[in-house]
């Protein structure tokens, strides 16, 4: 698969992540936040050292090897092709989201009256509406998407549930922006509640979309084992 030049931008974030944790370590407290419960306190701290500052953009460097190597190693990897554009764009916006992940947890880290939550939720809401708008896209692969045993065995029931997993998504995406303006602790059910309810509805699509494509060979082998 050969990437365009969008793929070019999270190099772009991780080396702004790395400049970023190099300017605020200074004025970074003792403790680093690691972790906000569901009234969003902090519940959780790491004492401030290289690795709890920049471990981020190294699991960020990573992530991106893995977006970059993942084609080569997928078993479908001819598939890629079809959406390589909406692939190289999904790179930009996780990349994007973890970068500002970064970002906030130094904000935070300064300022603990900074709104964590709200924001991490906003932003999350707004990644997944891009994937969601890209997720139609998406042809049978290994590693991205609806990956559960009867879209990986068909095409066509692959397409589908990915064509209702990309509304579902967007819909998601939307709950959870306007989520993270309400109270704690229903900002966090807003993000939990329309991920898991809409995954679930993806699966159960997905596996009867397959029994629907293949009643007939489902029905000779139950017989046969009879």
């Amino acid at each position: 698969m050969n990437f365009n030049k969008a793929t070019k931008l999270p190099i772009i974030l991780i080396i702004l992540m790395f400049i970023a944790g190099a300017i605020a370590y200074p004025y970074l407290s003792n403790n680093i936040p690691t972790h906000w419960n569901a009234a969003g306190k902090i519940d959780s701290y790491a004492a401030k050292s290289f690795w709890s500052v920049f471990m981020a953009p190294l699991i960020c460097s990573g992530l991106y090897l893995l977006f970059l190597f993942a084609p080569m190693l997928d078993p479908f990897r001819k598939n890629y092709e079809k959406f390589k554009k909406a692939y190289n764009l999904m790179i930009d916006f996780v990349i994007g989201f973890f970068s500002f992940v970064f970002a906030i947890t130094l904000v935070a880290s300064i300022n603990n009256n900074f709104k964590f939550d709200v924001a991490l939720n906003f932003g999350l809401g707004l990644l997944l509406i891009v994937l969601g708008n890209q997720m139609s896209t998406l042809r049978r692969n290994w590693f991205f998407g609806i990956r559960v045993p009867w879209t990986l065995a068909d095409d066509t029931v692959w397409v589908k549930t990915h064509r209702l997993g990309a509304k579902l998504f967007v819909v998601a995406g939307a709950l959870t922006c306007i989520g993270a303006f309400l109270p704690r602790p229903y900002n966090i059910w807003m993000v939990m509640g329309p991920i898991a309810v809409f995954g679930t509805i993806s699966i159960v699509y997905s596996y009867l979309e397959f029994r629907k494509l293949h009643k007939k060979e489902i029905a000779s082998s139950q017989s046969s084992s009879q």
